[in-house]
C-alpha cells in the first residue's frame, strides 16, 4: 500500500476519472506512472488541494488512535478499579456480603454515527451471600426513530427483544423519568456505583447509559466492567477454600462459561413482555439473573454458601413468578395510556423492586398496597389485584432473613 500523502490521494481521484471514460486499472501500482506523470507538471496552487486531504486524514487517523488509546486505558483502570475492590473485600472478609450491580441491555438499532437508540434495561443486585438481592426492568420507547434506520429496527428487533417499534413501543419515552429510576435503584445519590455487562456489549451499554442519564452524569465517572472479569475474580477467591478445585485461567475461559448459558431457558425470571412470548433468553433482567445464577453455582459452594433457590439457583418448587401474565398493569399513566392497544391489557413494562416481599399472600385490592406504588386515579384504585402478581416467599430460612430488610416488590 502506497504511503498516504498528497500524491496517493491525487492517484486515487486520477484513477476515479479515467475508470469513468471506461479505462480500466489491475491495481492502484496501474495507476502509479500515469498519475507521476501529470503530477510531476502540476504547480504548487494544484497541489495544495491534495495536501490538505492528506493532512486531514492524518489528523483523523491520529485522533482515531488516540480514542483508542485512551478506551484501552480506561478499560484497564476500571480492571485494576476491580481487582482492587476485590483485594479489600478479600482482606476484610467481607466478599461473600459485597454487592454488584449487574446490567444489561437492549437496542432497537444503531446508527451510522455509533449511536444506539435503547430498548430496554435489566439490572441486578447481586451478592454472593444473598444471590439476587434487588432487580429493576424497564422497557424504552421513542417518540421515532432516526430517519432511514426502521428496516434495520424491525429485523434487529424480529432476531432478538421482538419489542414493537417506535412511535408505537411499549414503555417509557422520558430519559430523566428513565434516569431518576435508574439512579434511585442504584442508590447513586453522590457516585455510580461499576456495572458489570457482557464485554462485547460494554461499549453499547456505556453509549445507551450516557444517552439517557445526560446532565445526571455531570461530576460522576460511568465504569463499565465485563461480568466474566468479575466472575473470575470471585471464582479465585472461592477456590482457595477447595485445593482440590482449579481456578479459571484466564477471562476467556470464564466469558466461554457464561456463554453456555446453561440456564437459558429458565423461566420465571423474565419481565411480563418476554415470558409471555417465551423469548426467556431474549429479556434483559432474565440475561442478569442468568449471570448472577452462573456465578453463584461456581463461587458459593467453595465459600460455605448455601445456595438459595430463587436467588442463586432456579426456583424448582413453583413458587409465583416476580411478574405475571395475568397481573394488572401499574404504570405512570402517560405511559401506559400511549401503548394501551400494544400492551394487551395484562402486560407490566416497566418494574423495579427486590427479589422479596412482605406484601400479603391473599388476593386483595389495590388499597393493599403501599401508598406509593398505587396508580393515580379514584375509580381504578379498587381494580382487584392477583396474589401472582408479586412474589411472596415465606420461608424460614435464615440466610433469606439476613438479605432482606424490610424491602418489597412493586412495579411503577
Amino acid at each position: 500500500m502506497p504511503k498516504k500523502n498528497a500524491f496517493f490521494y491525487f492517484m486515487l481521484e486520477y484513477k476515479a476519472l479515467e475508470e469513468a471514460k471506461g479505462r480500466k486499472f489491475k491495481n492502484i501500482g496501474e495507476v502509479t506512472p500515469f498519475a507521476g506523470e501529470m503530477w510531476q507538471k502540476m504547480d504548487a496552487a494544484k497541489r495544495e488541494r491534495f495536501f490538505l486531504i492528506a493532512n486531514q486524514a492524518q489528523n483523523a487517523t491520529i485522533k482515531l488512535e488516540e480514542k483508542v488509546q485512551e478506551c484501552a486505558e480506561k478499560k484497564d483502570a476500571t480492571k485494576d478499579l476491580l481487582q482492587e475492590r476485590v483485594k479489600r473485600a478479600v482482606s476484610r472478609n467481607e466478599l461473600t456480603k459485597e454487592e454488584f450491580y449487574l446490567i444489561s441491555m437492549g437496542y432497537f438499532c444503531r446508527t451510522i454515527d455509533d449511536v444506539y437508540i435503547p430498548a430496554e434495561i435489566g439490572v441486578i443486585k447481586y451478592s454472593l451471600k444473598c444471590g439476587v438481592q434487588e432487580q429493576f426492568h424497564i422497557i424504552i420507547d421513542h417518540e421515532k426513530l432516526p430517519t432511514g434506520m426502521a428496516y434495520e429496527a424491525l429485523h434487529h428487533s424480529e432476531g432478538t427483544h421482538a419489542l414493537p417499534l417506535p412511535p408505537h413501543g411499549l414503555g417509557v419515552k422520558d430519559y430523566d423519568e428513565i434516569a431518576l429510576k435508574l439512579l434511585t435503584f442504584l442508590r447513586a445519590e453522590n457516585e455510580m456505583p461499576m456495572l458489570f455487562t457482557a464485554a462485547k456489549e460494554a461499549s453499547a451499554v456505556y453509549s445507551m447509559l450516557c444517552d439517557i442519564l445526560g446532565e445526571h452524569m455531570q461530576n460522576r465517572s460511568l465504569h463499565i466492567c465485563s461480568v466474566a472479569e468479575l466472575y473470575m475474580l470471585l471464582q479465585h477467591a472461592s477456590v482457595r477454600s477447595n485445593q482440590d478445585k482449579p481456578a479459571l485461567k484466564t477471562v476467556h475461559i470464564a466469558q466461554k462459561l457464561l456463554d453456555d448459558d446453561v440456564f437459558s431457558y429458565t423461566e420465571g425470571i423474565s419481565c411480563d413482555y418476554h415470558e409471555y412470548r417465551s423469548l426467556l433468553i431474549h429479556c434483559c433482567l432474565s440475561q442478569c439473573i442468568r449471570w448472577a445464577y452462573s456465578i453463584s453455582r461456581d463461587c458459593c459452594a467453595d465459600m460455605g454458601i448455601e445456595l438459595i433457590p430463587g436467588m442463586h439457583t432456579p426456583d424448582q418448587k413453583g413458587v409465583p413468578r416476580l411478574f405475571n401474565e395475568n397481573s394488572e398493569t401499574i404504570s405512570d399513566d402517560h405511559s401506559s395510556s400511549d401503548n394501551e392497544h400494544l400492551n394487551d391489557g395484562n402486560m407490566s413494562f416497566v418494574s423495579f423492586g427486590t427479589h422479596i416481599t412482605s406484601l400479603p399472600a391473599e388476593p386483595g385490592t389495590l388499597e393493599d398496597l403501599p401508598i406509593s406504588i398505587k396508580p393515580d386515579g379514584g375509580e381504578s384504585s379498587k381494580s382487584s389485584v392477583v396474589s401472582s402478581q408479586v412474589l411472596v416467599q415465606q420461608r424460614a430460612i435464615p440466610e433469606i432473613e439476613a438479605c432482606i430488610d424490610n424491602t418489597a416488590f412493586f412495579t411503577i
